[in-house]
Parts: C-alpha cells; sequence; structure tokens
C-alpha cells in the first residue's frame, strides 16, 4: 500500500491523468462536432473562430475602421503576426470577409482547420520553451510542469476557440522567468517580454507592477515606453490615416466591455458574471438593479486595481509575501476587464507553481483549500463544456486568500519567512535573490 501510494503521489503519474482527461475531453468534443451537436463544447460551434476573425481583421486593409460587426479590438500585432497564416488559407478568409461562409462553419474548410493547426503546435510550442524556462530559473521539475501547463484546461478552451492568447502567455512567463535575473542582458530582454504580452492583450500591463515592488522604477518606465511603442507603432502598417486609426482603435478598446451580454457569457470568468446571477436572483422578485451592480461592478474594478498598485509599494522588499502578491496581481490581470474568458485563467500557472514549492509554509487549511482552488482552475475536464461556474469562484478565493495573507503579513511586520509545519526551512520561493 505504501509503495502504490509513493507511486501515485509522484507528478508524472498526476501529469499523465491530466494528459489522459484532456485528450478525452478533445475525443468528446470532436464527435459532438462531428454529430452537429452544440451543447457548448469546448469545440462547439464557432470552433476556432477568435482566430478566424484575427485573420479576417488581417486581410480587410484596416480593422479599425468601421467595419460593423468587424471592427476590431485587437491591438494591432497580434493582427499581423496572423497575416501570413492568412495568406495560407487566403480563400476561406476571404469568403467569410465577403460573407460566403458563416463564422460557425469555417471549421469545415479543410485549409483554415490546417493553418489553425499549425499555429497553435508554434504557439504550443513557444508556451512549453517560456514555462520550461521559468521552472528551470524557479527550481523544481520542467518537464512536469511545463507537460502539466499544456494539458490544462485552460489550455483546451483557448484551442476550442482560437484565441491569440498562448503567445501572450508565452512571454508573460518569460517575463516572470528571467525579471530578476544577475544578466542585465536578460533582465532587458524580460521586460520586452512583458512589453510584447502587452501588445497582444493589453491588460498585461498590470503585472508591471512587480517591477514597482522590486523597486525598479526605471525598468517600470521602460516597460511603459516598450509597451507603448509596440501598441500604437505597428497600426501604421494598416490603411487609412494614422491618428484616425488611433482613434478608432482606442474607442474599440474602450467598447468592448459595453456590448450588451458579454459580462453574461457562459465563460466569463470575471466577478461581474456573479454581479449578473444577483441582477438575475433580485429580478426573480420584480426588482431590476442592474443599473447599480454596473456602479459596484466598476467600483470593484478599480478598488482591485488601486489595492494592487498600493501593495506594490507597502510589500516592497518583503520576500516573505512575494508569492501572495504574485497571487494578486494576476487576480488583478484576471479582473482587469469585466469580460474575462476562461483562457485567462492560464496565468495563475505562475502562482500555482510558486504555490507548489512554498505549498509546506501555508497554513494546513488554507494550503488544502488552495491546492483546490487550483485544481478547479486547471483540471480540463471542468473545460470541456463552456458553463464556468467554478471556475468564477476558485479564483475569487484565491483573491481572498492573497489579500487576506498580505494584510496580516504588513501587520505582523518584520521580514522573517514562515516556518514550515514540520520544521525544516522554507524552500526558495523564486523571488530575485533566486540567482540568474
Amino acid at each position: 500500500m505504501r509503495s502504490l501510494r509513493s507511486k501515485l503521489n509522484k507528478p508524472c503519474v498526476f501529469v499523465l491523468v491530466f494528459a489522459a482527461v484532456n485528450v478525452l475531453c478533445l475525443a468528446i468534443a470532436l464527435l459532438l462536432l462531428f454529430l452537429d451537436v452544440d451543447p457548448r463544447s469546448v469545440l462547439g460551434r464557432r470552433s476556432f473562430s477568435d482566430f478566424l476573425e484575427t485573420m479576417a481583421f488581417a486581410l480587410c486593409g484596416n480593422p479599425y475602421g468601421g467595419m460593423g460587426a468587424l471592427n476590431s479590438n485587437y491591438p494591432p500585432l497580434p493582427i499581423l503576426l496572423a497575416y501570413p497564416f492568412a495568406l495560407l488559407c487566403r480563400g476561406t478568409v476571404e469568403s467569410y470577409l465577403g460573407g460566403g461562409i458563416a463564422l460557425q462553419y469555417a471549421y469545415k474548410n479543410a485549409d483554415f482547420v490546417c493553418t489553425y493547426l499549425l499555429y497553435f503546435v508554434l504557439s504550443a510550442a513557444f508556451l512549453c520553451f517560456s514555462v520550461w524556462k521559468f521552472v528551470q530559473k524557479r527550481g523544481g521539475l520542467p518537464l512536469w510542469a511545463m507537460l502539466a501547463v499544456l494539458f490544462s484546461g485552460p489550455v483546451l478552451y483557448c484551442f476550442g476557440r482560437g484565441n491569440v492568447l498562448l503567445p501572450a502567455m508565452a512571454c508573460i512567463f518569460l517575463f516572470f522567468a528571467w525579471y530578476d535575473s544577475e544578466k542585465r542582458a536578460l533582465r532587458e530582454l524580460s521586460l520586452l517580454f512583458l512589453a510584447l504580452a502587452v501588445a497582444f492583450k493589453l491588460y498585461p500591463a498590470v503585472l508591471a507592477l512587480l517591477l514597482i515592488k522590486e523597486r525598479r522604477y526605471l525598468d517600470f518606465f521602460k516597460t511603459a515606453l516598450y509597451s507603448v511603442i509596440l501598441v500604437f507603432l505597428p497600426l501604421v502598417c494598416f490603411s487609412g490615416g494614422y491618428g484616425e486609426t488611433v482613434l478608432a482603435f482606442l474607442k474599440g478598446v474602450v467598447g468592448f466591455d459595453r456590448v450588451d451580454g458579454r459580462d453574461e457569457s457562459p465563460s466569463n470568468v470575471s466577478f461581474d458574471r456573479i454581479l449578473g446571477w444577483v441582477v438575475s436572483a433580485v429580478g426573480l422578485f420584480g426588482a431590476d438593479i442592474a443599473s447599480a451592480m454596473g456602479i459596484v461592478s466598476m467600483a470593484l474594478h478599480a478598488a482591485l486595481l488601486l489595492f494592487t498598485a498600493v501593495m506594490a509599494f507597502l510589500v516592497r522588499g518583503r520576500e516573505d509575501l512575494h508569492g501572495r502578491y504574485t497571487v494578486l496581481l494576476c487576480c488583478a490581470f484576471l479582473y482587469f476587464s469585466k469580460v474575462s474568458y476562461g483562457y485567462n485563467l492560464l496565468v495563475f500557472a505562475v502562482p500555482c507553481l510558486y504555490f507548489y514549492r512554498e505549498r509546506a509554509t501555508y497554513a494546513k487549511a488554507d494550503r488544502i483549500a488552495c491546492g483546490i482552488a487550483y485544481f478547479l482552475l486547471f483540471f480540463p475536464a471542468l473545460y470541456l463544456f463552456k458553463y464556468f461556474y467554478l471556475q468564477v469562484l476558485a479564483p475569487l478565493y484565491l483573491l481572498v486568500s492573497s489579500c487576506v495573507g498580505l494584510i496580516g503579513g504588513l501587520r505582523r511586520g518584520g521580514r522573517e519567512e514562515p516556518k514550515a509545519e514540520n520544521g525544516e526551512e522554507r524552500e526558495s520561493s523564486g523571488s530575485p535573490a533566486a540567482g540568474a
């Protein structure tokens, strides 16, 4: 019995279970797709639709030029990245632009599917490399951690949607891997990778607050400068006046959250989904509090961003709070917008790997609860259907836990790290003292 227990505790077995469940979910989703059934599975209608839309933006000339439903809110960099892929299946993309094919049936075109699979394989390889570098830098088991991330639920959902998040997440992992390297070139490269992530998705900008925590104010402003250049300079590649294109792009970004129904999507994991549940529950009694909840939503988002920024200054030099603050940063990343789809949960792989290293320093109850929360965030079977309920609640617990831990750590004062329950010394947290 003891031998069996030791084998079940091995990370490789854990990864094999993740991989097997992931493949099984894909098989079920493919079967439902083949039977033309749409129970909102991960490969239901509109399979890979985000990628087709991105390629359409790349071929239409100016995706910010007021093309109705095709008016983009994407930054220009992922659109330019999709351009060479769009050339590989130009017929399908032009057919979609001309109204000859509906978005939900694009997956039936072999050239489009093959092009998307090529893009996904390249993106997944980049993601694996970045996770490998991150875990290698922080210590641990690079191979199983890399595979666990690759076969996780958010990656499965991202595959089904065809979103361009994976390159952005790879850049984020490389930022966390090298931002505190002893080699100046790698530190500078990490800032560029974070700026690239911002140029893909904008909301990774909140992760730059980690540089404030590390008292690297110059690097913070350099990252901001790199981000502005990478976001706005590529806009010159599109037709139309540059000034008009910039204004149209900003209008699309601001208007994304205002599209009716986006925050009520079953795959939205922002806390606005919970506010939507409250509105629906109260509506059963004939009351309409949607406007009030809208104000509450804006207040919560602003309060979280402000709290994250203030904490960056308060926890400077507190390496014992590094893991907790990383969780807070990832929550600010997730809740940056009131519409945050399930693939954004992949960012929690960073604090999850920290948690694995530091789990012995957590109180038993918190350790179990955090472990369950991370499991719910990454277990592939929970992403087979696009009804994300547990994935909404799990990051909320991590947010509350990190806030309580940070405030408690500041009240205790000092910089001594808590001892593990077994009396062993705290393991390396991957803090700036971790070396190159």
